[in-house]
């Protein structure tokens, strides 16, 4: 970047006729008492050259608006300096007092603060001491790439960046992809608001990444972690994209095996991004295995414990690294001691994922695979328990392959268990003042959720309290949990965020004591509204989760 060079002298000259001596000391009231009685005992006509008053804190700004127009303010060292700039085309400097003090290469630093302004559609440059600010928007993306590489290369001698928030143009459709090739090549391109997220990217990527990004303003919120998620699933495709049409993320391709699909359909769940805008359209490579090897390593071993505080380590080896990141997803287990290895049978990545839920269940345990054989073993807290473990099993063939020994931490003597009566049958009465606050629950909509998320926001748990004790005090009623949205966005990614709210109310509540078999969630997106979707009050109201009694039990 070039610009004129300002001329600045480091001292002012005044030039002050003995008669106008009263004027002189309004105009400058900082002279000290033995200036004052040196310029009384000249005699009158003589010329008395003196200094501008000391300045402790020097500034400047600059401030480029929308229209071209620059406007100064601060101090400047020099009249002739205040003049040079008043001639610049479009500039005000009506505001600008002159005071000495200005740091070293004053000069050098408003030059390149001016340089950066020509750059801006709008900002302001601002120098306090030695400390430069600048902050605006670019006028076009050569500006905004000329601008960043200059604060980083030509920052002026004597000087450091404070601040530097300057944005590249705004886009008016914001577009970013992710492609991966089947020799595995990555090229990413689209628009990225700055260079740092540019490098973030690349690293996230890879090393032979490529990049063909154009840098632009605009991006929508949270775009820097969706990148990364993207990328991070587009490694686990054969080949395929991620893409950002200015409205939603999109994961295409083809997976290496079976196994990798199902992997990848699992970690998409996991992580909820169905609800938060995305869609998933991956393929398995047509007639393949579930694991790719064709030759079985009779040595392969797998193993994970289960303690009791309910901590999970894995040992041993698994065939890909999507099948090691879901058992570690799900589990929230340790996973440093698992090495990918070819070698594995045909299922194991299905009879992995069985037991890998069945030790889940129970109390402490542990899982293994050895020369070809599965095996589970640990304690359960009761019979329901222990039967819901050997459930896991049962679609993966445990009477065939699997070993079990799940014992029970105590089993009741059944002449001691205490009989429970079955609840007794409500009234229309009782019904009714079941109703009557869980419709009143329900229109306070006291249930809040993270903005296109199916989280619940921490404030809502004594919200939940009191929804789970009015459950309890009916606990012969079945119960619909309903969740709503406006209609903003897609139906259809609407109703899949219905349900999932619905559900999370719903693992809440059990959370609380609320029986399962009790509650059913039910999602019917924008479907059923009960106000005004064009206004924001109707939307407000139209996003809600319901509950209803649906039967008796």
């Amino acid at each position: 970047m070039t610009t004129k060079k300002l001329n600045v002298t480091t001292a002012r000259t005044s030039f002050i006729p003995a008669l106008c001596f009263s004027c002189f000391l309004v105009l400058n009231p900082a002279l000290s008492l033995a200036q004052t009685k040196q310029v009384q005992d000249r005699s009158a006509g003589s010329i008395t050259e003196l200094p501008l008053p000391k300045v402790a804190d020097y500034w400047v700004t600059a401030t480029r608006q929308a229209a071209g127009a620059t406007i100064f303010d601060g101090y400047v060292p020099d009249e002739n300096l205040r003049t040079e700039l008043a001639a610049r085309s479009n500039v005000d400097t009506q505001w600008m007092r002159l005071g000495s003090g200005a740091p070293d290469n004053y000069a050098e630093a408003l030059d390149f603060g001016l340089a950066i302004l020509d750059r801006l559609a709008e900002g302001r440059f601002a120098l306090r001491e030695n400390a430069i600010t600048v902050n605006g928007v670019a006028s076009s993306e050569d500006d905004f790439v000329a601008v960043t590489k200059a604060v980083a290369a030509d920052m002026p001698s004597g000087f450091v960046l404070a601040s530097f928030e300057v944005l590249a143009p705004a886009a008016d459709t914001y577009e970013w992809r992710a492609q991966k090739s089947a020799d595995g090549a990555v090229i990413l391109s689209g628009m990225v608001p700055d260079p740092a997220l540019e490098k973030i990217l690349l690293a996230s990527a890879g090393p032979t990444a490529k990049a063909q990004f154009r840098f632009a303003s605009g991006q929508p919120d949270a775009f820097s972690s969706s990148a990364r998620t993207g990328i991070s699933l587009l490694k686990e495709l054969e080949e395929g994209q991620v893409s950002f049409d200015g409205k939603a993320w999109v994961l295409s391709g083809t997976a290496s095996s079976r196994a990798d699909k199902a992997a990848i359909e699992r970690d998409f769940e996991r992580q909820q991004l169905a609800a938060s805008g995305w869609s998933l359209a991956v393929a398995a490579p047509a007639d393949t295995p579930l694991s790719e090897p064709t030759a079985v390593n009779p040595e392969y071993a797998f193993s994970a414990t289960k303690a009791g505080d309910d901590s999970m380590i894995f040992s041993g080896q698994v065939p890909a690294e999507p099948a090691l990141r879901f058992f570690a997803a799900i589990s929230g287990g340790n996973i440093d001691a698992v090495s990918i290895s070819g070698g594995a049978p045909a299922d194991f990545v299905m009879q992995a994922e069985a037991g890998v839920r069945a030790l889940m269940l129970l109390d402490e345990g542990s899982l293994t695979f050895a020369q070809g054989t599965w095996s589970l073993s640990g304690t359960a807290r009761d019979a329901p328990s222990r039967e819901a473990v050997l459930d896991a099993l049962d679609a993966s063939g445990r009477q065939k392959i699997w070993k079990t020994d799940i014992a029970l931490i105590a089993v009741p003597d059944p002449m001691q268990q205490i009989a429970v009566e079955a609840p007794t049958p409500m009234n229309n009465e009782g019904l009714a003042a079941c109703e009557a606050p869980l419709a009143e629950f329900s229109a306070r909509n006291a249930i809040l959720f993270r903005s296109g998320a199916a989280q619940i926001t921490p404030d809502s748990a004594p919200a939940l309290d009191e929804l789970a004790a009015d459950l309890g005090a009916c606990p012969a009623t079945a119960i619909h949990v309903e969740g709503h949205t406006d209609a903003d966005g897609d139906e259809q990614l609407n109703l899949a965020l219905s349900v999932a709210r619905a559900e999370a109310v719903v693992n809440a509540l059990i959370e609380r004591g609320v029986a399962p078999e009790r509650l059913y969630a039910l999602g019917y997106g924008e479907s059923n509204p009960i106000a005004d979707n064009t206004t924001p009050e109707g939307k407000a109201l139209n996003r809600r989760i319901v509950v209803k009694i649906a039967s008796e039990l």
